[in-house]
């Protein structure tokens, strides 16, 4: 029997799911996530039925290498996805999947519903984030692999070794009260399609080669800043569209600089 992992954190005393993963017949790992209620793209306003990431070990390619595909499925049954092939170097297989600050995890499509498959719970924060805006990034890698590279980035990691690979999640949170609506950034290595039948254009200048381990580092590091200065433009837009007084704009904006220096302390309640 195949089993599901869901990873979850605690917040304000509520379990709340981010993803799961499972091991598929043929050693692909399906990645499935708590996605978003709408995708926007361009102005245009799509609801979200489903979300997947699949990794693919290519046991007949010529040389080792690794297939990563992303599909967006949209309520009225159009979809669009994306695909980021790595060969194997050195090797060894090592990867960045996609990097997202998660929206407010209030609604019920955050709620661990347990199925009839064996399933294993795991928890991403041994403590509860009280709302925080939250972060994580998620990579594969062969199984086995050493993460201890990553430890100089204070970050949390998790990680869940299967037959074919090893999933990481490397997570962390911002000391704003999360927003109703998140972002995510993906690795491709071609152009999303909205055609099955169309051919995959690959995207210009990317190394297809597996990622070092320096290199995941510094774009691991890359999106988190990235990610953080889009929160914070949202943040902005917030004040202005409340009217705050401009000292007050100014006074909140030195505090959250504060903030971010200085994560809150660990309580005992």
């Amino acid at each position: 029997m195949r089993t599901k992992i869901r990873f979850v954190i605690n917040s304000n005393g509520s379990l709340r799911q981010l993803l799961s993963a499972e091991e598929q017949k043929d050693g692909t790992l399906s990645i499935y996530i708590r996605h978003a209620q709408d995708y926007d793209q361009d102005g245009i306003v799509k609801k979200i039925k489903s979300q997947k990431y699949s990794i693919h070990p290519n046991p007949q390619s010529n040389e080792p290498s690794r297939t990563i595909k992303h599909t967006l499925l949209f309520s009225d049954g159009t979809y669009t996805d994306t695909c980021q092939f790595r060969y194997v170097t050195n090797g060894r297989f090592l990867a960045h999947i996609y990097s997202r600050c998660a929206p407010t995890l209030n609604p019920n499509h955050y709620d661990v519903r347990l199925g009839a498959k064996s399933e294993i719970i795991r928890h991403i924060f041994d403590e509860d984030i009280r709302g925080m805006m939250m972060f994580h990034h998620i990579i594969v890698s062969d199984p086995g692999m050493s993460f201890k590279f990553l430890h100089n980035l204070s970050l949390q990691i998790t990680h869940q070794d299967f037959s074919n690979f090893r999933l990481g999640i490397i997570s962390g949170f911002f000391t704003v009260p999360a927003f109703e609506k998140g972002h995510l950034l993906h690795s491709m290595t071609s152009e999303a399609r909205t055609d099955k039948n169309a051919p995959s254009k690959p995207v210009d200048f990317i190394d297809l080669s597996s990622l070092s381990p320096q290199i995941l580092s510094a774009h691991i590091t890359i999106n988190t800043i990235h990610l953080q200065n889009i929160m914070w433009q949202r943040l902005q837009e917030k004040f202005s569209k409340e009217n705050f007084p401009v000292d007050l704009v100014e006074s909140s904006k030195k505090m959250i600089q504060i903030i971010r220096r200085n994560p809150l302390p660990k309580t005992d309640s």
